[in-house]
């Protein structure tokens, strides 16, 4: 498809997902709406984070996570300092217990957190769990051993509130980073639907040209050439080395190649690569049906211009015209409908206006 072609799909999909964007609370930054959801500490929770002010300047989920992760981590080794100086003048177990094993599996954990943060979401939030326990134990085992320390207690208690402050928050990073990833693949199906459009089209100027050849004498040949050009079609070898697969390659490595790809572009935000890497996909989708011997059931919009032969074609601008029905499949009608109605709850879209604008573009 032509730029013009990609962009009006752009805009569709853009407008959905608008409209579905989650928005912070009214005149409020990130931060003050994570203190919101910590109603009992709400007010240690905004004077903690003074202590760093460029968590004020946060301007989404991950970067907060990571600001919040990377002052979690400096307070933690602060206290653990503090407690080894305590510990020199009261050197009883349950301060040296808290100075060492303790804090030192909270520094781990937070470090943990950090370094998997953008990467495996659960882990990171797993460690940082995992962190949240020190202050608990610590306080645990000072409370038995009846030693009384406020600066102890007070780094136990933000170490906490810190902790249980950077779970919530990656927890809304990760669930961001699935519905963009979940977007995109959206979008690139979304491209990759508008060949499925275009298809329709081709088909009706298909048959019109037949009957203008007829009329003016235009050579087949020509009129094969301009469906081809329209059509886009990928090949096997074509998808094989875009995910960089072999013949030999398992379906289960096939699909794991697609999703490392479609992530990477995700990230890199190359919505072409995606849609080429979604195509790449589908064809060898097809091929692994065949060898399946699965069947592949055609979606037929237009009954009386896709089931029969157009009057006046050959025998290979039939296979072509074949081409075409494969292309427009029920499972790419079923996902239009689901992004269109059934996630996004819109009415139906009119994509009258979209497929016209699409021939006229390939027309140019």
């Amino acid at each position: 498809m032509k730029l013009a072609t990609i962009s009006i799909l752009l805009f569709t999909f853009s407008l959905i997902f608008i409209s579905h964007a989650p928005l912070p609370s009214l005149g409020k930054n990130l931060h003050e709406s994570l203190c919101d959801e910590v109603k009992e500490d709400k007010g240690r929770c905004l004077e903690v984070f003074k202590g760093d002010p460029g968590i004020a300047k946060a301007k989404d989920n991950f970067e907060l996570s990571k600001l919040i992760l990377e002052f979690a981590l400096k307070k933690g080794i602060e206290a653990q300092n503090f407690l080894k100086e305590v510990m020199k003048t009261n050197p009883s177990p349950a301060i040296k217990q808290c100075a060492t094993i303790i804090y030192d599996g909270v520094i781990e954990s937070l470090k943990n957190s950090l370094g998997e943060l953008g990467g495996d979401g659960q882990t990171s939030s797993y460690d940082v769990q995992v962190a949240s326990d020190g202050p608990i134990t610590c306080d645990k085992a000072l409370s038995e051993s009846n030693i009384t320390n406020p600066s102890i207690v007070a780094f136990n208690r933000d170490i906490l509130l810190l902790s249980n402050l950077a779970f919530r928050v990656i927890d809304k990073s990760s669930q961001d980073v699935e519905s963009d990833l979940y977007a995109a693949k959206i979008l690139a199906n979304l491209i990759v639907m508008g060949g499925g459009i275009l298809a329709r089209a081709v088909v009706q100027a298909y048959r019109q040209a037949l009957t203008n050849a007829s009329k003016n004498g235009v050579a087949q040949e020509t009129i094969q050439n301009t469906i081809r050009r329209a059509s886009k079609a990928m090949t096997e070898q074509e998808a094989r080395q875009i995910l960089g697969v072999s013949k030999e390659t398992p379906w289960e490595e096939v699909i794991k190649k697609y999703d490392n790809l479609f992530e990477s572009n995700a990230k890199s935000g190359s919505f072409y690569l995606q849609s080429k890497v979604q195509r790449a996909k589908e064809c060898l989708e097809e091929v692994q049906q065949g060898k399946s011997k699965l069947p592949i059931t055609p979606f037929n919009p237009y009954p009386h211009t896709l089931n029969a032969k157009p009057s006046g074609a050959s025998t290979s601008q039939v296979k072509l015209f074949s081409h075409f029905k494969k292309k427009v499949t029920l499972e790419m009608e079923k996902e239009l409908k689901e992004v269109t109605l059934g996630r996004f709850g819109l009415e139906q879209m009119n994509t009258s206006k979209i497929t016209q604008k699409i021939k006229n573009d390939d027309d140019d």
